[in-house]
């Protein structure tokens, strides 16, 4: 999730071309993390065990914020579809 998807992007063409695409994907990922309510942040950051966490399951993440794991799971698919709009801006 930052919610990085599993799948990448980010295509293989060549050195520079593919570094300018990992530069506008990291901006991208965290215009989108600046833009989350305080929650889903912290969702982002368990999800991806972002500043020192560990990676947490939903129902990990769902007992820590005191939420069902259906919640997390929605979060967490809304987090994504708002990383998924960068690849539809390059279209």
């Amino acid at each position: 999730m930052l919610g990085v998807s599993p799948k990448s992007h980010l295509f293989n063409v060549c050195g520079d071309v593919n570094e300018v695409g990992k530069q506008r994907t990291s901006m991208w990922r965290e215009m989108v993390y600046d833009d989350l309510t305080s929650q889903d942040q912290k969702i982002t950051e368990m999800t991806l065990g972002l500043n020192g966490r560990r990676p947490m399951s939903n129902l990990e993440i769902a007992r820590k914020l005191n939420r069902s794991p259906g919640l997390v799971s929605q979060r967490k698919g809304y987090i994504q579809s708002l990383l998924d709009q960068e690849e539809e801006m390059r279209l």
